[in-house]
């Protein structure tokens, strides 16, 4: 309703689940501000927003704190490439080249990816553990993908870190992504 009151190029935002399905980091509010996870049926939470978004050519954001790899599956499955939409997920062993072409073939334009840290002491005090190989990978399989934009969230700044160390592993999470991506990547 009203939606002609907004600047174009639009974006409507969806909700696929509430709370985060991996609930496990150490720094993390979600726990506290959000409940337990719970999938929410996707005809009526996804589906609805994607046909009010087909209807008036606008694109769709998720909003779920993280979609895991098989729920973006579901999602791309209900898009059916009706219109872009873009989510956020954590770096898997599960977004493999054949995901990501089947998202990709369903409308999805960006992915923000979780890495967090390329540090191992940050990574397992934070609990969550991500081999570089494992980006790598991640990487090399989204550059097959030219339609594929790619956003990589990385935290530095932690007490414990040494600023030198952590600038140095945030700037090769940078170089990593612009050497397979270019321009259709950042890390933030």
């Amino acid at each position: 309703e009203n939606l002609e009151l907004y600047d174009e190029p639009l974006t409507l935002p969806a909700q696929s689940t509430l709370g985060c399905s991996f609930g496990r980091c150490a720094f993390c509010t979600y726990p506290a501000i959000e409940p337990k996870p719970t999938r929410l049926p996707l005809a009526v939470s996804v589906g609805t927003v994607i046909d009010e978004a087909s209807r008036c050519g606008a694109s769709v954001s998720l909003k779920d704190s993280l979609a895991t790899s098989s729920r973006l599956r579901e999602i791309s499955d209900t898009v059916k490439g009706k219109v872009p939409w873009s989510a956020c997920t954590k770096l898997s062993s599960r977004l493999d080249r054949e995901l990501l072409e089947h998202l990709t073939n369903n409308g999805l334009a960006t992915l923000e990816v979780g890495l967090e840290s390329l540090l191992l002491e940050t990574q397992h005090r934070i609990r969550k553990p991500q081999p570089v190989e494992l980006y790598e990978r991640f990487l090399t399989d989204a550059a097959n993908i030219p339609e594929l934009s790619i956003v990589v969230n990385y935290m530095t700044g932690f007490p414990w870190e040494n600023k030198v160390a952590a600038d140095a592993k945030l700037d090769e999470a940078r170089t990593l992504l612009t050497n397979h991506l270019g321009e259709r990547g950042c890390v933030k």
